[in-house]
C-alpha cells in the first residue's frame, strides 16, 4: 500500500510538472473556467431589470386612464414610450424597440366609471421569457392596483361618502408573495447559483477527460508507468488528483463568493454545502473516468463527456420540473452530479433543510463517485498498461531495426 500511495503522489507530481511546462494547459483547464465564472458573476450587474421599454397608446386620455398611466410609469421595471396609434406601437414591438405594448381604448374612463368595464389591450413579446414574465406580472399587478383603487373610490361615493359605510364591501384580500432567499427576484440569485455550477461541471468534465486520454493520444504511457513502479491504477488517479483539488477549490470559492462577496448569506449549513462541493467534483471525476475507460477511441471519450455534461441544464429540474418530464428523462437527469448539487445548494442556502433531507443528495453524489470509479478504474488501468506494452514493443522494434541497419540512427539532438 505504501508503494501504491507513493506511485499516486509521483503521478500527481508529474501531472503538476507537465501542466507548468505547458502554459496552454493551465490557461485552458484552470484559468479559463475561472474567467468564465467571474464573467458570469458580473454579467447581471445589480441583478435587477429596470427601465425596460414598453409602448403606450392612450386613445382615451380621460382622468382614469391618466391615473392608471401614472401608476404604470411608477413601476421601476418599465419605461413607457408613447405612441399615437396602436399600429405604430405594434410596429415598434415587431422591430424589437419595445418588449410590450399597452393600449387604453377609447371611452376607457367612461366604461370603467359606469360599471360596464373596460378592456386594456396588452401585447408582450414572449420570445424574451424572463423579460416578458417580469413585465406581465408587474403590469398586471399595477393595473389591478389602479382598478382596485378606482373601484374603492366609486363604491365609497355611492355608499355615503365614507369608508366606514363601505367597509363590508371592501374586504379584498391581497396576498403577499415572497421569493424565499430572493425577495426582490434578483437575477444574481436566480441564475448564478445554477449557471456557475453548470459551467464548473462542463469545465471539470472536459479537463478530466483531456488528462485521462493524454497518453492514449500523445504517447508516454510506458514512461508514466515506469515512474510510478508499474502501478497503473495509481497512475490514473494520480493524474486526476491535482485537477480534482483545483476544481474543488474553485467550487468552494464559488460558495464563499456567493454567500460573501455577492451578499447572499445562507439560511442553512455551509459545512454540508462544502461537503457537497467536494462530492460534486469527485462525482464528475468518477463519471468522466468511466466514460473514458469504456470508449473505443480518445475522440469518442472526449465527445462522450461533452454529450453527457454540456446539455445538462435542461435535465437538472431547474428550468423545467421533474414532475412534468418523462420517466426516461428523469432517470437521465438524476445521473448528472450537478442535479444533486443544485438540490443540496438550495437546501443549504435557501431552505435550511433538516439533516436527513440534505443527506440524500450527498449520498447520491457519493454513489456517483464510488460506482463509476469502481467500474472504470480497472478498465482504465488495463488500457494504460496495454498502451505501455505497445509503446515498448514499438521501441524495441525500432531499436532492432537500427541495430540491423534497416533504419538510419537518429539525428543528433533529435527524438528518433
Amino acid at each position: 500500500m505504501h508503494g501504491w500511495f507513493a506511485g499516486l503522489a509521483t503521478a500527481a507530481r508529474l501531472e503538476v510538472r507537465h501542466a507548468l511546462r505547458h502554459p496552454s494547459i493551465l490557461v485552458i483547464c484552470a484559468l479559463l473556467p475561472v474567467f468564465w465564472c467571474l464573467l458570469m458573476a458580473v454579467t447581471f450587474g445589480t441583478g435587477i431589470m429596470t427601465k425596460l421599454p414598453v409602448g403606450l397608446v392612450n386613445e382615451d386620455a380621460g382622468p382614469l386612464a391618466r391615473e392608471t398611466v401614472m401608476v404604470l410609469d411608477a413601476v421601476p421595471t418599465m419605461r413607457l414610450e408613447s405612441y399615437a396609434t396602436a399600429s405604430e406601437a405594434e410596429a415598434a414591438l415587431r422591430r424589437g424597440e419595445t418588449y410590450a405594448t399597452i393600449v387604453f381604448p377609447q371611452h376607457f374612463t367612461r366604461d370603467s366609471l359606469n360599471g360596464r368595464g373596460a378592456t386594456i389591450e396588452l401585447l408582450i413579446n414572449k420570445s424574451y421569457y424572463s423579460v416578458s414574465t417580469f413585465l406581465e406580472v408587474d403590469i398586471k399587478s399595477a393595473l389591478a392596483a389602479a382598478q382596485k383603487s378606482a373601484g374603492a373610490e366609486r363604491m365609497t361615493a355611492a355608499r355615503g361618502g365614507s369608508f366606514a359605510a363601505n367597509s363590508r364591501s371592501l374586504r379584498v384580500q391581497a396576498p403577499e408573495v415572497d421569493f424565499i432567499g430572493n425577495t426582490a427576484f434578483n437575477f444574481n440569485a436566480y441564475l448564478l447559483p445554477t449557471l456557475i455550477p453548470g459551467l464548473l461541471s462542463i469545465a471539470a468534465g472536459v479537463t478530466f477527460a483531456g488528462v485521462l486520454i493524454r497518453e492514449w493520444r500523445d504517447g508516454g504511457a510506458a514512461e508514466l508507468l515506469e515512474a510510478v513502479g508499474e502501478r497503473a491504477g495509481a497512475a490514473v488517479l494520480g493524474k486526476l488528483l491535482p485537477w480534482v483539488f483545483w476544481y474543488i477549490l474553485t467550487a468552494l470559492c464559488w460558495m464563499v463568493g456567493f454567500t460573501g462577496w455577492l451578499g447572499w448569506p445562507p439560511a442553512g449549513s455551509l459545512v454540508f454545502w462544502a461537503v457537497g462541493s467536494v462530492l460534486f467534483i469527485t462525482a464528475m471525476a468518477g463519471i468522466t473516468l468511466m466514460i473514458c475507460a469504456y470508449s473505443l477511441t480518445w475522440v469518442i471519450a472526449v465527445s462522450g463527456v461533452m454529450c453527457m455534461f454540456a446539455p445538462s441544464f435542461p435535465f437538472t429540474g431547474f428550468s423545467y420540473p421533474f414532475e412534468a418530464m418523462t420517466p426516461g428523462v428523469v432517470f437521465w437527469g438524476h445521473l448528472l452530479p450537478v442535479t444533486h448539487y443544485l438540490a443540496l445548494q438550495g437546501e443549504c442556502w435557501v431552505l435550511s433543510s433538516p439533516v436527513q433531507t440534505m443527506m440524500e443528495p450527498l449520498r447520491t453524489m457519493a454513489l456517483l463517485t464510488i460506482v463509476p470509479l469502481a467500474a472504470g478504474l480497472p478498465v482504465m488501468a488495463h488500457r494504460l498498461r496495454k498502451a505501455a506494452r505497445v509503446e515498448r514493443k514499438a521501441a524495441d522494434l525500432l531499436k532492432a531495426a537500427r541495430e540491423t541497419g534497416e533504419l538510419p540512427p537518429p539525428k543528433e539532438g533529435g527524438r528518433g
